[in-house]
This record gives C-alpha cells, sequence and structure tokens, in this order.
C-alpha cells in the first residue's frame, strides 16, 4: 500500500531549501528602478477615497451585531460576578 503522506519521487529529490527560495521569488516586490524587474505584480490603484479608522469605527457601530465592543481608550473593567456551579449535558 501507497503513503499518501510521503511526497513524490520527483519532488524528493530537489533540495527544500532551494525549493523555498524559488518558490519564493514570486512574493518579493518589484524594484521600481529597474525596467523589466520580471515580476506581472501591477501596483494597486484605487479611485475611492481612502476610509479614515474613525469612518470604520463609526460605520462598525451603526452594524445589528455590534453591542458597544469598542470603549474609550480601549479598556473595560467588568463588575466582579458569582461562579455558577452545575454539570455540563455531554451530547456525544
Amino acid at each position: 500500500m501507497k503513503n499518501h503522506c510521503t511526497l513524490s519521487h520527483s519532488l524528493q529529490k530537489i533540495d527544500p531549501v532551494e525549493r523555498i527560495s524559488v518558490l519564493s521569488r514570486q512574493y518579493l516586490p518589484a524594484n521600481p528602478g529597474e525596467k523589466n524587474s520580471g515580476s506581472s505584480l501591477e501596483p494597486i490603484t484605487t479611485d475611492k477615497k481612502q476610509t479614515t479608522i474613525d469612518d470604520l469605527i463609526q460605520e462598525l457601530k451603526k452594524q445589528p451585531f455590534y453591542h458597544d465592543q469598542i470603549v474609550p481608550d480601549g479598556c473595560r473593567i467588568l463588575d466582579e460576578r458569582l461562579a455558577e456551579y452545575g454539570s455540563i449535558l455531554h451530547l456525544c
């Protein structure tokens, strides 16, 4: 029986460091000063006005799932609650 977790015979011959090095080149940004840098990546352009963080937060607060999760200064201290003891029903 063939083990499906092993690499194919042709991939076992490739040095893993070399393979990662070759595959990683597609994610490197092109040198903007160099013509024909070999990268096919186009710069991202948009005609839309950039939204500020404050605008995003205000829009988030209007959503039906929002329930005062964002607080001033980013810190909220909750009142203490007594522990509730009981059993858990296991459905499995």
